[in-house]
C-alpha cells in the first residue's frame, strides 16, 4: 500500500512538473514575440520618420525649383506640408513607444527641430513668391537648414537599430532558455518516475 502511495504522487508530481515545464516555454515563446512586437513597430516608425523627412525636404526642393508654375507649386507645397504632417504624426508615435531616455531624447530634439524648420521654410517660401520666384535667392535663406534635424534622426534611428539587434538577440536567448528548461525538467522528472517505478517493480516482484 505504501509502495502505491509514492508511486501516485511520484506521477501526479511527473504531470505537475510536465505541466510547468510546458508553461514556462510557452511563457518564453510569449515574450520572445511581444518584445520582437515591439522592435520591430520600433524599426518601422523611424524608417516612416526617415522617408517622411527625406521627401518633405525633397518636395521643398520641387518647390522653389518648379514654382513659376502656378499648378506645380501648389502641388508641390502640398505634398511637402502632406510629408509635414506625416513625420510629425510618426515622430509623436514613436516618441510615445520608446522606452530608452537616450533615443526619447534624440526624437524630442528632432521634432523641436522639425517645427523650428517648418517656420523658416514657409518664411523662405513668401521671400520666394515675393522676390519673383527666384530659385537661387531662396535656396541661400535655407541651406543647411535640415543638417541638424537630419544629423539627429540618423543618431535615433542608429541607437534603435543597434537596440533593436540586441533586444532580438537576448529575446531569442530567454525564449531558448525557457524551452530548453522546459525539456530538461520533463525528460528529468520522466526520467525519475521510470527509476521509480523499475524500483518498485522490483521491490513487489515475487521472490523465487
Amino acid at each position: 500500500m505504501k509502495n502505491k502511495i509514492i508511486f501516485s504522487i511520484s506521477i501526479l508530481a511527473v504531470i505537475a512538473i510536465v505541466c510547468l515545464s510546458i508553461t514556462l516555454a510557452w511563457t518564453s515563446i510569449g515574450t520572445f514575440t511581444k518584445q520582437m512586437d515591439k522592435v520591430h513597430l520600433n524599426e518601422r516608425l523611424v524608417l516612416v520618420l526617415e522617408v517622411s523627412f527625406k521627401k518633405q525636404v525633397q518636395e521643398w526642393k520641387d518647390t522653389i525649383i518648379r514654382g513659376k508654375d502656378p499648378v506645380l507649386l501648389h502641388a508641390h507645397w502640398t505634398a511637402f506640408e502632406k510629408n509635414e504632417a506625416e513625420v510629425k504624426r510618426s515622430g509623436k508615435l514613436l516618441l510615445d513607444q520608446l522606452s530608452n531616455l537616450t533615443q526619447k531624447e534624440l526624437i524630442r530634439q528632432f521634432l523641436l527641430e522639425h517645427e523650428a524648420i517648418g517656420a523658416k521654410y514657409r518664411y523662405a517660401l513668401e521671400s520666394y513668391r515675393k522676390k519673383g520666384f527666384n530659385t537661387h535667392q531662396t535656396d541661400s535663406l535655407i541651406i543647411g537648414l535640415d543638417r541638424q534635424a537630419t544629423e539627429e534622426l540618423d543618431m535615433a534611428a542608429f541607437t534603435i537599430s543597434q537596440e533593436s539587434e540586441n533586444e532580438s538577440n537576448a529575446a531569442v536567448f530567454i525564449g531558448n532558455l525557457g524551452i530548453f528548461l522546459g525539456a530538461f525538467l520533463a525528460g528529468a522528472f520522466t526520467f525519475l518516475l521510470i527509476m521509480i517505478s523499475l524500483s518498485l517493480f522490483l521491490r513487489l516482484r515475487p521472490r523465487k
